[in-house]
């Protein structure tokens, strides 16, 4: 968390300022990898070899049938603060958006158009 005076120093000095990152926007998805379930492209990027093996091991018998856009799904995995497994997600949908929410921790964002 910055500091009232950190802003104005880098107002003053016109740098930029950088607030960190806590909705994951930018975490690094280092791993792809498609995959084809039922014949669909789904191109996975993820920061997690378990994400990429779950997937596998759920997919692994299908091949391309459709020549069509993937889906793109990012799925994002880091330490959590919490021991214990989250609550029931709540769903709640605007138009084309759809968000699952279980806690701040777990949750996923859905753009249907896309």
């Amino acid at each position: 968390m910055l500091t009232i005076q950190q802003i104005q120093d880098a107002c003053t000095a016109s740098a930029p300022i950088h607030f960190g990152d806590p909705v994951l926007a930018h975490f690094p998805m280092h791993l792809h990898q498609t995959f084809y379930p039922l014949g669909f492209p789904v191109q996975i990027e993820t920061n997690s070899e378990e994400v990429l093996s779950c997937a596998a091991a759920s997919w692994q018998g299908f091949v391309k049938l459709f020549d069509t856009e993937p889906i793109r799904l990012r799925v994002g995995v880091r330490s959590g603060r919490y021991g214990e497994c989250p609550p029931a997600p709540d769903c709640r949908v605007q138009q084309h958006i759809v968000s699952t929410i279980a806690d701040v921790e777990n949750f996923a964002i859905t753009d249907l158009n896309r």
